[in-house]
């Protein structure tokens, strides 16, 4: 019991690590602006076909978690669980930090509205993964196959269809 929350407060810590860091990358070195007003009220008149979207969000979503699977058998697999963990937290403080640099404590809410509900699913589905590599007590088993199956397709949808509405 020990041991597997010394794992989570790892998973935790590299999380922390990697949002520290992607703030303080925002904030130092990058002068791109992903929530200029101008940017995102082009994006908002755009028509875009939703079968186009299903499958650019599709392949964008599927290529990371195929890379993961295939990296999954090597030896070094805690090592990967953990680079992506802090590439996940150093992306979020990114994108936290550029929209509160821009739009204030209202870029909070606006990067709530974006991420919501697709997020939650993915979330989800990242977590069941990287508690298995890290813990690897029980084998992979159909179960756990389907349910990161059915909750990817579920973020694919609800960021195809409630999102851009």
């Amino acid at each position: 019991m020990i041991r597997n929350n010394t794992r989570n407060q790892l998973l935790t810590f590299l999380l922390a690590l990697g949002f520290f860091i992607g703030i303080i990358f925002e904030n130092i070195v990058c002068s791109i602006q992903i929530f200029q007003i101008e940017r995102l009220r082009m994006f908002s008149t755009m028509h875009i076909s939703t079968r186009e979207y299903l499958f650019y969000i599709s392949l964008i979503r599927a290529i990371p978690l195929v890379i993961l699977v295939i990296l999954w058998n090597f030896r070094w697999r805690k090592v990967i669980i953990a680079l992506a963990t802090v590439f996940l937290g150093f992306m979020f403080g990114r994108f936290l930090v550029s929209a509160i640099l821009l739009h204030g404590i209202k870029g909070i809410v606006l990067c709530v509205a974006v991420l919501f509900p697709h997020m939650f699913f993915y979330a989800f589905v990242y977590l069941i993964f990287a508690l298995h590599l890290f813990q690897n007590r029980r084998r992979w088993n159909k179960v756990k196959t389907t349910v990161l199956v059915v909750c990817c397709l579920l973020g694919i949808c609800s960021e195809v269809y409630i999102n851009p509405q």
